[in-house]
């Protein structure tokens, strides 16, 4: 992917002169990701910063510019700056709205959102307390420095009034979040482990003891507080009413698997349990002949339910459908979105800017085993054998088995063999001087992988192996095996180079 005519450094340039800005140019390489930014730009003074291209569902985009070691969810900021389910915005949309490619995304880019300007801008207040700032000039191969009043002088002459957002906040939500789900956790695994001494009331967690869960996940519902704790609530985020009573045997069952789901969704649902004995009223709006009787609800109308006891997978089932109606699920969506760009991005040879996709990704779920693959295999690609290895290793140990794991790992080996893969031509030579050149045909395997003729380096392989199953300590196999592991499970000549191999095995 090349970078865009319009909007060209010249151009800023000249605009910021005109408009009077004071600013300081500072050509260096391309950089592709935040530790690429720090590693070339530290000695420069003032604030270092990342930047994000997001689309609102129902139309708009925000540009946001925040301090690099930023850590935040986008679910957090959306209420802060009263938006609704953001999501990373595409190539296309990048390109034609601020004119920039991925890995040049800056604040200058507004210049190209000045004839009639359609994004909005938010900026970290605390990056705003520095004297000054580092941004791209629309590419990555140089950084321009500017003071605050510069930057907000340029803001007012493309037209956009930026939002100052207290990120400090924003971090701190993030790190509320994840307090309350670790409590909430551990009150459930108490409430499994400990023995009740009052009946259902702490099975159900009725009694406000320690074994209730997080509050703003889960609570005790009346028919006063329905109103604001169902149908208001449902409008931020889906909400589960579980009907039960304190003489009801199957609801001490279903209750705990519920709340466990609930909290699992890590506030994409919130549960409400309500006794129908003292608090009637909506239960018999809602026809509940018999209970335990559950309904979700979003944007304030029931949207599903069931009655009776089900099994914790069913609960499962239903907690993540609930929290994909109620746009609990866009979050994941807009990540899957994300990761689709990056990997297009990746075919198409675009290495650099894969890597600054995948970067981000991973600054939002740095566990996402496909972010971390894709981020390998981005490096691989270029020849950046090291930080590929660096950054399969930095993953953590539970994603460690993942097969896009696997397949990066194997892509690494395959490209570290091909550094010393000899020439085509002389391997082809040496192998009709004699078809039993064991080694000869492995390196001339090792060579069509080189040059990316992957069917060609099967073929070969499986020959081998007809040959000589076993020479070499079942070399061929194991290079198969290597191959097959970094095409993936799905790919078709995987698919194809398994199934001859299995026929030969067994033959």
């Amino acid at each position: 992917m090349t970078a865009p005519p319009p909007a060209a450094e010249t151009a800023l340039l000249t605009f910021l002169n005109e408009i009077g800005v004071d600013h300081k140019l500072h050509r260096h390489v391309p950089l592709f990701t935040v530790e690429d930014s720090k590693a070339a730009t530290a000695h420069l003074p003032g604030a270092h910063t990342k930047n994000f291209f997001l689309k609102q569902k129902k139309g708009g985009f925000v540009l946001v510019t925040c301090l690099a070691d930023r850590q935040i969810k986008i679910k957090h900021l959306e209420k802060m700056i009263e938006a609704k389910r953001l999501s990373f915005g595409s190539v296309d949309d990048l390109l034609s709205v601020l004119g920039v490619i991925p890995g040049s995304v800056t604040p200058f880019a507004a210049f190209n959102d000045r004839e009639a300007p359609s994004v909005r801008i938010i900026l970290d207040k605390q990056m705003m307390e520095y004297a000054v700032q580092n941004f791209h000039p629309l590419h990555n191969a140089a950084t321009i420095t500017v003071s605050n009043a510069g930057l907000r002088t340029f803001f007012a002459a493309t037209g956009h009034q930026p939002l100052e957002v207290d990120f400090d906040a924003l971090e701190d939500q993030a790190a509320e979040e994840k307090k309350q789900l670790t409590i909430a956790h551990s009150g459930q695994n108490a409430l499994h482990r400990t023995k009740p001494t009052n009946g259902a009331e702490q099975m159900l967690g009725m009694d406000g003891g320690a074994a209730a869960p997080a509050a703003d996940l889960i609570k005790v519902g009346t028919d006063a507080s329905f109103m604001a704790d169902v149908i208001e609530a449902s409008k931020e985020a889906a909400v589960i009413v579980d009907f039960q009573a304190e003489w009801c045997g199957p609801c001490k069952t279903l209750g705990p698997a519920i709340e466990a789901a609930v909290t699992q969704a890590g506030g994409a649902v919130k549960l409400v349990k309500i006794d129908i004995d003292k608090n009637p009223q909506f239960a018999g709006q809602l026809r509940v002949q018999s209970i335990p009787a559950v309904f979700a609800f979003v944007d304030g109308q029931p949207v599903d339910g069931f009655m009776g006891n089900i099994a914790p997978s069913e609960v499962q089932a239903f907690v993540d459908k609930v929290a994909a109606l109620g746009g609990g699920g866009a979050a994941g969506a807009a990540m899957d979105e994300a990761l689709d760009m990056a990997d297009q991005m990746l075919e198409e040879g675009a290495a650099a800017d894969a890597t600054q996709t995948y970067g981000a990704i991973l600054g939002e779920e740095p566990g996402n085993a496909r972010a971390v693959a894709g981020l390998a295999k981005a490096f691989t690609a270029v020849g950046q054998l090291e930080e590929a290895t660096a950054a399969l290793e930095a993953a953590p140990e539970e994603i460690a088995n993942d097969p896009a794991i696997v397949a990066a790992k194997a892509q690494i080996e395959l490209a570290e063999q091909a550094a010393s893969a000899g020439p085509l031509d002389e391997l082809c030579a040496a192998l009709e001087a004699d078809a039993d050149n064991h080694q000869a045909r492995l390196d001339l395997a090792t060579a069509l992988m080189a040059s990316n003729d992957t069917e060609g380096a099967i073929d070969e392989l499986l020959e081998l192996f007809r040959r000589d199953r076993e020479w070499n300590d079942g070399a061929a196999k194991a290079q198969l095996f290597t191959i097959f592991d970094s095409l993936g499970d799905k790919d078709p000549v995987s698919l194809k180079g398994r199934r001859r191999l299995s026929s030969m095995i067994f033959a």
